[in-house]
C-alpha cells in the first residue's frame, strides 16, 4: 500500500517513533493515523491546510510535517 499522508512522509514519522515501534505498524494503519493527525492540525488551526498544501511556502509545509509526523509517532509509540 503506498503512503497517502499529506504532511509528512511515513519515513519521518517511523524515525521519530524509534527503532523499538511495534513492526506489527502497517501502512494502511500509519495511513489511517495520518488523517487523524492532518484533521486534529486543521480542526485546531480552523484552516484546511491540506486543500492548500501545494501551494504553501517550505517553511509552512516544514511546520505541518512536524506536527504531523510527531504525532503519529506518539500514536505508534503508544500502540503497544
Amino acid at each position: 500500500m503506498a503512503h497517502t499522508g499529506i504532511f509528512a512522509t511515513s519515513d519521518e514519522i517511523l524515525v521519530k517513533a524509534g527503532e523499538n515501534y511495534d513492526t506489527s505498524i502497517t501502512e494502511a494503519r500509519i495511513n489511517a493515523l495520518c488523517l487523524q493527525a492532518e484533521s486534529t492540525i486543521n480542526s485546531f488551526t480552523r484552516y484546511n491546510w491540506s486543500d492548500d498544501y501545494s501551494g504553501l511556502n517550505a517553511d509552512v509545509r516544514g511546520l505541518l510535517s512536524e506536527a504531523e509526523s510527531n504525532l503519529v509517532a506518539i500514536y505508534i509509540i503508544s500502540y503497544n
